[in-house]
C-alpha cells in the first residue's frame, strides 16, 4: 500500500465526532425537504425550515473550527487572520496581524509594541494561545475565559461573561470590573486585582481577601459597579 492509499485508508476509519454526526443528520434533513428541488421552488415553510438547518450547520462548523484551534499547540498565521476577521472584525485583517503580532515564533507570538487593544468587541471570545504582551485591553467583549497559557503582564477583561479566575492564573494585574465572579483558583499570583464589589459575593470576598493574606494577591481594589 502506497503512502497516499495509506493516508486515505487511516481517515476513513477516524470515528466521528458527534458535530460531524450532527452535521451529517442535519444535511440529510435538507436533502429529504428539497427532494431534488432548488430552494426557489419550496414553499415558503420549507425554504425558512431549510434556512434554519442551514443556519444550525453553521454554528456547528465554526464550533469544529474553534475546537480545532484550541486543540492546537500554537495558531498558524491562518488563524491569527482568520481571527482577525471574524472576532476582531478588521476590514483588512491581514494587514493588521502583520501590523500588530510578531510571528517569527509561532508559540509565543509577541505584540508589536508591548499593548493590544481590543475593546468594544461583542464578536470577541477568544485570545492566540501564548500571547506575549505587556497590557491587553479586552474590556467589553465576549471573551469566555482568562487566558493562562499566556505571558501577558496586564489583562483588562472588565464587562465580560468571565465567571473565574482559573488555575495557574498569573497577572501583574487583572482588572475584572463589571463580571460576576462565582469562583476562584488557590492556585494564583496576582499583584492587583481590580474588581466591583457589588459583583462579588461575601464567600468570594472572603477567599480573595485569605489569599491576600497568603501573598497569592497583592492588592484588591474593590470598585462599584457605577465607577
Amino acid at each position: 500500500m502506497n503512502q497516499s492509499n495509506m493516508e486515505q485508508s487511516l481517515e476513513a476509519v477516524q470515528p466521528e465526532s458527534d458535530n460531524e454526526k450532527t452535521i451529517a443528520s442535519l444535511q440529510a434533513k435538507i436533502e429529504n425537504i428539497k427532494a431534488g428541488r432548488e430552494v426557489e421552488a419550496l414553499s415558503d415553510n420549507e425554504r425558512a425550515e431549510v434556512l434554519e438547518l442551514m443556519k444550525q450547520i453553521e454554528q456547528l462548523q465554526q464550533k469544529q473550527l474553534i475546537e480545532k484551534e484550541e486543540k492546537e499547540q500554537c495558531w498558524t498565521r491562518e488563524m491569527f487572520v482568520d481571527w482577525a476577521k471574524k472576532e476582531v472584525k478588521r476590514e483588512d485583517p491581514e494587514a493588521w496581524v502583520d501590523e500588530t503580532f510578531d510571528l517569527h515564533d509561532l508559540a509565543a507570538p509577541a505584540v508589536i509594541g508591548g499593548d493590544l487593544t481590543v475593546i468594544l468587541l461583542v464578536e470577541l471570545e477568544r485570545l492566540p494561545p501564548g500571547l506575549i504582551a505587556n497590557w491587553v485591553y479586552a474590556y467589553n467583549t465576549d471573551l469566555r475565559e482568562i487566558p493562562v497559557k499566556h505571558h501577558i503582564a496586564k489583562l483588562d477583561v472588565g464587562r465580560t461573561p468571565i465567571t473565574e479566575i482559573p488555575d495557574e492564573c498569573h497577572f501583574a494585574e487583572l482588572s475584572m470590573r463589571y463580571c460576576t465572579i462565582k469562583k476562584v483558583s488557590n492556585n494564583i499570583q496576582i499583584g492587583k486585582l481590580k474588581v466591583s464589589l457589588s459583583k462579588v459575593s461575601q464567600d468570594i470576598k472572603n477567599q480573595l481577601e485569605n489569599l491576600q493574606k497568603q501573598g497569592k494577591i497583592g492588592e484588591i481594589e474593590y470598585m462599584d459597579t457605577e465607577d
